[in-house]
């Protein structure tokens, strides 16, 4: 009789931590909880919510940085100069990525700060770099601003209109990359690469590939 109520008491606890689980589950998949660890392992860190909405620019870099994502502060001037609301307009300092329209999306800050971090000692003063999927241009203005005006950045984006807009939003506040042309945006579909721009220092495809692109490497 004992060992029986020790059966239903411990059927009870995985009851009661499963319906638990569930209700997690399904708070995460809505978007209204995330529980995270720090970036690196850290449960010392406060948890925070990867999708708490940050009023400015500012505190969009401070909390990148905050979760070390920003490793640099070259890195952090750059996110500080070029303000994420030119290249997104739906409330363009949440840590998630955007949808552009024609199935593209821009990624979330935290992606785009932990790229420039993997990239960075490629994104040197004058170095020539290829994004391949420009998408809205905020990317490849952040790595305009790293290798400077005797540096090139070329962005690839295979959708025409996406190309343009891209374009209008560099310009709104960084139309002199465009002047210098440190930075240049081609209406191609990158898939082939652009051989006509290298050799370069760094690549960054911003899109998906049905396969390893080995030639684009070599």
């Amino acid at each position: 009789m004992n060992i029986n109520l020790v059966y239903i008491a411990v059927l009870f606890v995985l009851c009661y931590i499963g319906q638990n689980e569930s209700k997690k589950k399904w708070r995460i998949c809505c978007g209204k909880y995330k529980q995270r660890r720090g970036p690196f392992g850290d449960n010392n860190m406060k948890q925070k919510s990867l999708y708490r909405y940050r009023d400015n620019n500012t505190n969009m870099v401070n909390y990148l940085q905050d979760w070390r994502y920003i490793q640099w502060q070259r890195i952090k001037d750059v996110f500080l100069k070029v303000d994420r609301k030119d290249f997104v307009y739906d409330m363009p300092y949440q840590d998630i990525p955007k949808h552009l329209g024609f199935c593209s999306w821009t990624s979330s800050p935290h992606t785009i700060a932990h790229i420039l971090d993997l990239c960075y000692l490629n994104l040197h003063r004058g170095a020539k770099v290829l994004e391949i999927g420009s998408g809205s241009g905020y990317l490849a203005t952040l790595m305009a601003h790293l290798v400077g005006p005797t540096g090139h950045v070329t962005g690839l984006e295979h959708m025409m209109d996406i190309a343009i807009e891209s374009i209008a939003n560099i310009s709104t506040n960084h139309i002199d990359l465009i002047a210098n042309e440190t930075i240049e945006i081609i209406h191609k579909d990158g898939r082939n690469g652009h051989e006509e721009g290298g050799p370069y220092d760094c690549i960054i495809a911003s899109c998906a590939f049905p396969e390893w692109p080995t030639h684009k490497i070599n």
